[in-house]
């Protein structure tokens, strides 16, 4: 029975307008299975990717449907129940692989680790490089803690199978973020984690990903649940300095609440923070910046006065 050392897995969603490049940056390997998930696409889409995964004519690929739209991370969980590899390695549809991967696979198909991360690559002109860019400088420093616990996306990391399995690791099946406690329960649990810096992914920011979507109040609050998730998750197994190293700072979140929704925005999220005892709404820093921004004063709800859905003490 043929070997299977690495499974790509590649959610889709109508994506054949631009996942050729990605199977195309795939390297011919017969230890390798590639596959695609498609999370309810429209027939005709699923046909256009079923034809395209055919034509790269991969020793072993396979494309698998949902019945309805469960997100990335749902179709994400199919793919690893469904992966035979001892690696996995995962892929959003509109990214690619660069040419460094197949040296990568064969550096590590007997390595001891359950983790292996490489180095985060976005393209030049990339309207999301800044995000990139701090990534790129986490690596720099060359923190273990900081590169496990603080780079959220899954891709441009490989992850021994049986790891994930005996451990119950899942995606969460939001439509944001769902990638985020999946890695930071992985590096949690993995023997041997280990840092390369070659790049082996490059990313890919459309105008209209969700990766540089202008999101929605509603939105906003699926990432906040999330980063609570994760930092309730971390509270119990890191100490105070390494927390406050690795834990993304709120105050961008409160922003986007800000400009999304005014107070309301800034309230919801509050509610948030306080049901999981973050302390940031009594940071007096915090509450100046937004005092000045909102034009409040002592009696607003940052201060435990007036609740803007209310409108009353």
């Amino acid at each position: 029975m043929k070997h299977i050392g690495y499974s790509i897995i590649i959610p889709t969603h109508n994506s054949s307008s631009y996942i050729e490049p990605l199977l195309l940056s795939i390297p011919d390997r017969n230890d390798t299975e590639v596959i695609v998930i498609d999370d309810h696409s429209s027939a005709d889409e699923l046909s256009l990717t079923r034809d395209l995964l055919l034509k790269r004519c991969f020793p072993n690929a396979v494309i698998l449907s949902n019945s309805g739209k469960r997100g990335a991370g749902a179709a994400r969980n199919v793919g690893i129940d469904e992966a035979s590899g001892d690696w996995l390695l995962f892929a959003d549809s509109d990214d690619i692989f660069t040419s460094r991967l197949s040296a990568a696979l064969d550096t590590y198909l007997d390595s001891k680790s359950d983790l292996v991360m490489f180095r985060p690559m976005t393209q030049a002109n990339s309207l999301h490089a800044t995000r990139t860019q701090e990534y790129e400088s986490t690596y720099d420093r060359g923190i273990l803690e900081e590169v496990g616990y603080s780079i959220a996306p899954m891709i441009s990391k490989l992850f021994r199978h049986s790891m994930i399995i005996e451990n119950g690791i899942r995606c969460s099946e939001t439509l944001l973020s769902n990638d985020y406690m999946f890695s930071v329960t992985a590096f949690a649990h993995a023997h041997n984690p280990t840092i390369d810096n070659i790049p082996i992914y490059e990313r890919v920011v459309r105008q209209n990903s969700l990766f540089n979507h202008t999101h929605s109040l509603d939105e906003l609050m699926i990432r906040a649940e999330i980063q609570v998730e994760v930092r309730d998750f971390l509270c119990a197994r890191l100490q105070k300095e390494t927390l406050r190293r690795v834990t993304p700072f709120t105050g961008p979140y409160l922003k986007a609440a800000l400009n999304v929704a005014g107070p309301i925005g800034v309230w919801r999220l509050r509610k948030i923070y306080a049901g999981h005892g973050l302390p940031i709404m009594r940071n007096p820093s915090i509450k100046k910046y937004l005092r000045r921004i909102l034009r409040i004063n002592k009696r607003n709800p940052l201060s435990g006065g007036i609740s803007p859905e209310s409108g009353e003490n």
